[in-house]
């Protein structure tokens, strides 16, 4: 590739796309590797790409607008907008949902070309909004998390935590993981913003926390990784690497995988962290990995990406 990876691969009908650095976008066949197609931006790619249907939504740094709408099976570009700064954006249905670095959640309606609800917030925006059931959770840098209604864009309830929140809030029926910059882990009630229980860890999380057989995974830049009970919050494993984890792990079937800046890709076993096995790539890894059809997909910092077989 022309530049290192900005961002997880993501896939769709059996073609592997990922974004760079440098402002590209590459195609790859998901079997054989063989690249299918490339597409250069003029703009500079300035966070992960989202991806739903035929649309890319692409963050960009332009002086004009913050994200462009192409797409992939017509090779143009439908749409661009929004004000610069423009983090990671979910996709729901026909609404573009993202947060601004500045402090600001916007709901966007993709069909009718016009802004659905927006809200400023009290402080600056680290890390994208997390999604689950009919739900966005912001969370900023001075400690606030907030929920808001898709819909609506009215809040049912904001709390204060004790540091910046620096994981994309993880939403599940238990309730709302988030970990924060102080080195804590929070599981917090997703009805009435109430604290279950807080969980302290070494270094800063990675963006995404992961879910697995009811142990959360975290990743820190203490070069650590960590099983955490999640009806508890009490630690059950820990692994020490000799780099750190800043891309966020991805899991299946009971096994979590896990990019390293030493170089490494590691296998666990999630209910004991058991280190199954590892692979030495030709550079950092630092980007989240992917899973698609069964493979797992990691970009290195030496330009490169790799795919490992069916898992």
């Amino acid at each position: 590739m022309d530049g290192p990876a900005i961002g997880q691969a993501l896939g769709i009908e059996g073609i592997v796309y990922q974004a760079t650095t440098s402002g590209s976008l590459y195609a790859f066949d998901n079997k054989t590797g063989k690249r299918v197609g490339k597409k250069k931006f003029r703009e500079k790619i300035s966070a992960p790409p989202a991806l739903f249907k035929a649309w890319f939504s692409i963050p960009v740094q332009e002086k004009d607008f913050g994200m462009l709408i192409w797409n992939r099976e017509t090779q143009t570009q439908d749409w661009n907008g929004l004000e610069s700064g423009c983090l990671t954006p979910i996709f729901f249905d026909e609404l573009l949902l993202t947060g601004i670095e500045n402090g600001k959640v916007i709901a966007f309606d993709l069909v009718s070309n016009e802004e659905l609800w927006s809200s400023d917030l009290e402080s600056m925006l680290r890390v994208r909004p997390g999604y689950f059931a009919n739900a966005l959770y912001v969370g900023e840098s001075n400690g606030n998390l907030s929920h808001f209604s898709i819909e609506t864009g009215k809040s049912e309830w904001k709390i204060r935590l004790n540091s910046a929140v620096r994981s994309v809030p993880l939403g599940d029926k238990i309730g709302l993981f988030v970990a924060t910059a102080n080195a804590n882990v929070y599981l917090i009630d997703i009805d009435s913003g109430d604290v279950k229980w807080k969980c302290s860890i070494g270094g800063l999380p990675t963006e995404k926390l992961l879910l697995e057989n009811d142990i959360l995974i975290v990743g820190t830049s203490d070069r650590k990784l960590y099983g955490i009970e999640v009806d508890n919050g009490n630690i059950r494993w820990k692994h020490e690497f000799e780099g750190i984890v800043k891309g966020s792990p991805i899991s299946r079937s009971g096994i979590v995988y896990v990019p390293s800046s030493d170089g490494n890709i590691y296998a666990f076993e999630v209910e004991s962290g058991e280190l199954l096995w590892k692979f030495r790539l030709d550079g950092p890894a630092i980007q989240p990995l992917a899973l698609l059809d069964g493979t797992l997909l990691v970009a290195t910092e030496k330009k490169t990406l790799y795919a490992f077989g069916k898992l």
